[in-house]
């Protein structure tokens, strides 16, 4: 079970780690109901008052632009979001990506 003490911490870590800075910005695909959406795009983003970038349905293109659009420097998703965006070398922009397997 997670509390706000083991979520903040982790967020923390993560972001102390990461060097994570006021200019970064972070693009969420993952629901924001699921763990990771939750810690990393709401929690991160507003512990660092940085931009947090949506997208309501997967797809790839429309991923790969909103990317270059507002410069993500961060994104936060699992295998398949990355293996759609593999799919699109050098997206401008693109920074540090953090993926969870199980």
């Amino acid at each position: 079970m997670h509390t706000s003490n083991t979520l903040l911490g982790t967020v923390r870590k993560f972001a102390d780690r990461m060097d994570v800075r006021s200019s970064d910005v972070v693009f969420m695909p993952s629901p924001l109901a699921h763990q990771l959406g939750f810690a990393y795009g709401i929690l991160l983003t507003q512990l660092m008052g940085i931009p947090l970038v949506l997208l309501d349905v997967w797809n790839p293109a429309s991923a790969a632009e909103l990317i270059e659009r507002h410069r993500a420097t961060f994104t936060f998703a699992a295998t398949p979001f990355l293996a759609d965006l593999a799919g699109f070398p050098g997206i401008a922009g693109a920074g540090s990506t953090l993926c969870g397997c199980s």
